[in-house]
């Protein structure tokens, strides 16, 4: 790759540099590299693969850098993913909140209709994460986005298999901060928590207590919706027919362990017949879904 041959000649220039008394020699030898260096910039980026030139300026944290890459034209939103996206990947995150003071496109998406703050959402944990998310708003990023699935931020985040769920208790803090940051939900939202794969003790009952503010009248479908929305008459004439069905069986009993009161934990386990050794599919157990969860009476039980 053309990269590659740059570092070849500066390797080269240093062994030149090294048994090189003239000095107007050795400047001249240096304007030279810096020329092709230029030179093989501009190539890059009017042959349309910015790859290895952005590979090439990441790994320098050097804005003078970036302002030159602007300025030949390079692609801020779009070669493969998009540019931020590349930048985050990196771990460059100085270089990613330079791209959105430049001006990338905040709407951005891909063929999957998910835009750089979906992404965000996806990949980014800890501090970074509420800097990048409050950058976003500022910059006046739609927050009410739906990607090609119909699902909106919320949503996104709660089915996404590229959330990094070893950690619910960071999980828990990202949900948190979009709820206060004002990421929407809707009626729906709670259909999309009882059907998904993700766990997330603690988190996913904050999306369900903002449900329940935003829309009082909204009443649950089954029993787990009837847990995260502490409907207890539901639950008890209803809990006999739901762990009947496959698909409700076991995250009755583990959303019990989270939110239930403790009768509700022991008769979901009743009536499903598990044991108390149950793991979930991210190998939580009833104890700790009753951490996660702020379930202290079920907690101590345990």
């Amino acid at each position: 790759m053309k990269i590659k041959g740059i570092v070849t000649m500066v390797l080269t220039c240093c062994l030149v540099l090294n048994g090189c008394n003239d000095i107007a020699n050795i400047s001249g030898k240096v304007s030279n590299i810096s020329k092709e260096i230029k030179k093989t910039s501009k190539e890059i980026i009017s042959e349309g693969s910015d790859s290895d030139y952005i590979s090439n300026i990441l790994d320098i944290a050097n804005p003078h850098l970036w302002d030159d890459a602007v300025k030949k034209g390079i692609k801020l939103n779009g070669y493969d993913n998009s540019t931020f996206r590349y930048a985050l990947s990196e771990g460059t995150y100085s270089f990613a909140y330079y791209l959105i003071d430049q001006g990338i496109d905040l709407e951005y998406e891909d063929e999957y209709g998910v835009n750089e703050l979906m992404y965000v959402c996806d990949w980014i944990y800890g501090p970074e994460y509420e800097k990048f998310i409050n950058k976003f708003i500022k910059s006046g990023c739609d927050i009410n986005h739906t990607d090609a699935n119909g699902y909106i931020l919320t949503e996104h985040v709660i089915v996404s298999d590229e959330v990094p769920i070893e950690s619910n208790i960071q999980m828990k803090k990202s949900i948190s901060f979009l709820m206060e940051v004002g990421s929407p939900v809707r009626p729906e939202t709670l259909n999309i928590i009882t059907e998904s794969k993700n766990c997330g003790y603690g988190s996913l009952k904050l999306v369900a207590d903002k449900i329940k503010v935003q829309f009082p009248e909204i009443k649950p479908t089954n029993c787990v919706e009837a847990l995260l929305l502490e409907d207890r008459n539901y639950f008890q004439k209803n809990i006999k027919t739901d762990v009947q069905k496959e698909e409700l069986a076991e995250k009755i009993v583990f959303y019990a362990a989270a939110y239930g009161t403790l009768e509700e934990m022991k008769e979901s386990i009743d009536e499903t017949g598990v044991t108390m050794r149950i793991l979930d599919s991210e190998e939580n157990n009833l104890l700790m879904a009753a951490a996660l969860g702020g379930n202290e009476e079920t907690f101590s039980y345990l």
